[in-house]
């Protein structure tokens, strides 16, 4: 790991409420209140390694925006990534953070900018009007990722900045997160692996969508149509966090004509069970029969890759 770290500017912006400095708050300091007090813009600071990297994050939060608000010219042009932030429960502040969007483009004369939109209190599950499928689709249409967030309970806070270092990273003419996925696919293991095991969280949409990423990139750099392949939906145990459904990942499975097997690392879940599916899949890449590993094949080594 290298012992310069760099630097990326990251602002904060948002509605009145939406959970910007709680967001940062336990980010960089791990803590978080129930009493509101309206953010006076500040500036924070943390360290932190995404991908065997070491950054320095500058964090601009900011007063809350609504329609008619002018955004700091300051940000315009120094800033690698926006966060833009609503709260799920609150279905103006989602259109709030579209009215930003838009203004952070004109203000800075282009068709695009690194951004992420960010959905917070999705721990407010009862009380939603603003579901995950229309932000997908809405950060689609926009062309970046969207992360739900819990301030309250931390749900996803470190995983949102990690993402947001890369989409920084991109913004500096970098590569973007899937590509980042790719590059540990070093070239020496291609034609070598017996399996490759593509792991997701199910907690987490955004790395469900890389593992797709990812797969596709393998069939890419093998030129083949078809791999040895184990789908992995982990941290099974976070039921009531869920973002990817068991059904949607086993159609994908199929899809990929490849076991769906989900895991939880911190109860111990279907984890032995995983590894006995990759020697079958592995036989089954070294033309075996794939159904079993007993027998003279048992001792044999297989070669297993996991992203």
């Amino acid at each position: 790991m290298s012992n310069s770290r760099l630097d990326r500017n990251i602002v904060v912006l948002g509605g009145v409420g939406v959970g910007k400095s709680s967001v940062i708050a336990r980010f960089t300091k791990g803590e978080y209140s129930e009493k509101y007090v309206p953010t006076v813009s500040g500036f924070h600071s943390k360290k932190i390694t995404v991908d065997k990297k070491e950054y320095n994050l500058s964090i601009s939060d900011t007063t809350g925006q609504d329609e008619s608000s002018l955004l700091d010219s300051s940000h315009i042009g120094s800033t690698d990534v926006f966060l833009i932030a609503f709260s799920v429960n609150n279905r103006r502040s989602y259109m709030i953070a579209q009215v930003v969007r838009e203004k952070i483009l004109e203000q800075a004369g282009v068709d695009s900018v690194g951004m992420i939109l960010v959905g917070n209190k999705c721990d407010l599950k009862d009380e939603r009007q603003v579901s995950t499928k229309e932000v997908q689709e809405l950060a689609a249409k926009f062309g970046c990722p969207y992360v739900e967030t819990s301030s309250r309970e931390g749900t996803n806070v470190e995983e949102l900045f990690d993402v947001a270092t890369r989409v920084a990273n991109k913004s500096r003419g970098g590569s973007s997160d899937e590509e980042d996925e790719t590059s540990l696919l070093d070239s020496t293991y291609v034609g070598s692996m017996d399996v490759y095991v593509i792991a997701f969280s199910v907690n987490y949409r955004r790395s469900f969508e890389i593992a797709q990423v990812i797969r596709d990139k393998i069939l890419e750099q093998t030129g083949v149509d078809s791999v040895g392949i184990v789908l992995v939906g982990n941290k099974s145990d976070l039921k009531d966090e869920r973002q990817v459904s068991t059904k949607e990942a086993q159609e994908l499975a199929t899809k990929f004509g490849c076991p769906y097997v989900e895991t939880s690392a911190r109860e111990g879940i279907n984890i032995e069970e995983l590894f006995i599916r990759s020697v079958c899949v592995a036989n089954k890449s070294r033309g075996g029969s794939g159904n079993d590993v007993e027998g003279d094949d048992a001792t044999d080594k297989s070669m297993c890759f996991i992203m």
